[in-house]
């Protein structure tokens, strides 16, 4: 997307298949490859496997507030207390198909390793017992 087409995007919410700009994409996938992680959680139910991308920062917020205004995508939490040293974590956090569509966008911007977690991810996530299937 050229940086024009960004700015009317921006203007405009950003469009859901144009939420981030390509600028922007290997900076979050390199911020993602090194301190974020793509999981599925659960309740007490066993068929229900939630989709949801994390990245932890320590002792600030700043960078996790810039991905959430990049992407329109998640919330920031914390301070939260990070062990015994007097450590402070900050999440960005992402959920159901909002953490698919992030993945999918960052996909080709990281390590096999990462594209095999975020494939399993996709793969075996539901919403209750319905399956989330990527756009």
């Amino acid at each position: 997307m050229s940086d024009k087409r960004y700015l009317q995007a921006l203007a405009a919410g950003f469009p859901e298949t144009d939420r981030i700009r390509p600028m922007d994409t290997d900076w979050f996938a390199g911020l993602y490859e090194a301190e974020g992680c793509a999981i599925l959680r659960s309740n007490s139910d066993p068929t229900y496997k939630y989709p949801t991308i994390v990245v932890t920062q320590y002792y600030s917020d700043q960078i996790l507030k810039w991905c959430r205004e990049i992407s329109n995508l998640g919330s920031v939490t914390g301070p939260h207390s990070a062990g015994s040293h007097g450590l402070v974590a900050y999440n960005y956090r992402v959920n159901g198909r909002a953490a698919i569509e992030l993945a999918t966008s960052l996909y080709g911007s990281v390590s096999k390793e990462k594209q095999g977690q975020i494939d399993i991810m996709i793969k075996n996530s539901t919403l209750g017992r319905k399956r989330v299937v990527p756009v």
